[in-house]
């Protein structure tokens, strides 16, 4: 009854964060979804010749997307307490953008660009604006973003101005995508060649020795006990562990980009170390008298420590908090996703079977309709799990502005 009351709590206190902010998110998540909608479509009607333009284009609205969710979740916290948007921005984007190509949402992004080049030039790919399998171009696109966050730090050390975070945040969203592209390449090639090497066809031989020898009794209705066992393993790789990681973590990890938004002032790095290992490093860096390396680390570490930095000590309040608290957000996330899912469904079954050409268009529509629906109830519920989780450590200043308390 405890959890129930827990989950009933969260769902209440979600929803009324989110009747109160309705119009800035429903405002935030529109100019993000258009921005990212039209600069998608105008890249596919660039000729095959200026791809790198068009891939810029992408990235541009890609930027723009997600600097509007942060912007979204940032109106969520009380006025008091809110950082100017720019440096919101600085502070959260490129963690974000990391979630971003994590777990594979910078994938979604892309499927959305083939959908838009499948309306503009049919199934031609040779005439695409884009081109996953030229990994070549994206890790160009990813060496010149690191080298340009490399120079805007440098040069944000002298003086600051609004053009160099615009400029950083660009290079954060470029960097993160093109890297999406080329990790994807040599991870899916370090495969191959792990595949192919001696080891592990001794795994599989190992394995299939194991399977054949168990006693070919059955279990359950007509499955034996090898069949029952390769079935447990298959699943477990192609089903539980994908759904952890994106049940559970990536739910846990929006909460904690939350935190970047929330609460990057309230953290240190010496909050965090302090009792590690790690104390002892950063106590004798602090100290050195060697002006020249302790700027250098500084600098080597500034953006784990203001970027980071918050997404770990949230993911800490969240430990802190306990099981209930975790276990009740978690059913909170997975009810509104299947919302938004059944919203789908039922848009299609309305809608019925298309020609592809009229499946294209309704689509897009479709996919708003659902986003607008389904995105910001769940940046509630993240907001709400990272209030009631700083509420409950008395972390954040912001946390008693934004929902009800109910502890």
């Amino acid at each position: 009854m405890r959890t129930l009351r827990e989950l009933l709590g969260l769902a209440r206190d979600a929803g009324t964060l989110w009747w109160r902010h309705l119009p800035p998110l429903l405002g935030w998540f529109s100019v993000g979804y258009a921005v990212n909608e039209l600069t998608g479509h105008a890249s596919t009607l660039l000729p095959v010749e200026q791809r790198i333009l068009g891939t810029t284009i992408i990235i541009l609205g890609i930027v723009a997307w997600v600097a509007c969710l942060v912007l979204a979740v940032r109106s969520l916290e009380a006025p008091d307490g809110q950082d100017p948007p720019l440096e919101t921005l600085a502070a959260s984007m490129g963690p974000f953008m990391a979630v971003y190509g994590a777990w594979g949402l910078a994938q979604e992004q892309f499927d959305k660009l083939i959908q838009a080049n499948l309306m503009t030039h049919g199934i031609d790919a040779n005439l695409f604006s884009v081109d996953a399998s030229d990994w070549g171009l994206f890790l160009g696109f990813a060496v010149v973003a690191v080298l340009i966050r490399l120079l805007v730090r440098l040069v944000g050390t002298r003086f600051a101005a609004r053009w160099l975070v615009f400029v950083g945040l660009v290079a954060d969203g470029a960097w993160v995508f093109a890297s999406f592209f080329v990790l994807r390449e040599w991870v899916g090639r370090g495969f191959d060649w792990l595949t192919s090497r001696e080891l592990w066809r001794w795994w599989q031989t190992g394995w299939d020795a194991f399977v054949g020898v168990l006693p070919d009794v059955p279990i359950w209705y007509r499955t034996t006990l090898p069949e029952g066992v390769q079935l447990v393993a298959d699943r477990f790789w192609g089903f539980i562990v994908p759904g952890l990681a994106n049940a559970v973590l990536l739910p846990l990890m929006w909460v904690a980009l939350v935190g970047t938004v929330f609460g990057h002032r309230d953290f240190s790095a010496a909050d965090l170390v302090r009792g590690t290992r790690a104390e002892r490093a950063a106590d004798l860096l602090h100290r050195t008298r060697h002006r020249p390396l302790r700027r250098i680390m500084n600098l080597a570490t500034s953006e784990a420590r203001e970027k980071y930095l918050p997404m770990l000590s949230t993911l800490g309040l969240l430990r802190a908090t306990g099981v209930r608290l975790i276990g009740a957000f978690l059913v909170l996330v997975a009810a509104v996703q299947l919302a938004g899912t059944l919203l789908d469904r039922a848009i299609l079954f309305l809608v019925g079977p298309r020609p592809l050409a009229d499946t294209l268009l309704y689509m897009g529509t479709s996919n708003f309709l659902v986003t607008l629906v389904s995105t910001p109830a769940l940046l509630a519920c993240y907001t709400t799990a990272y209030l009631c989780a700083a509420e409950a450590q008395g972390s954040s200043s912001s946390a008693v502005g934004g929902v009800a308390s109910r502890r």
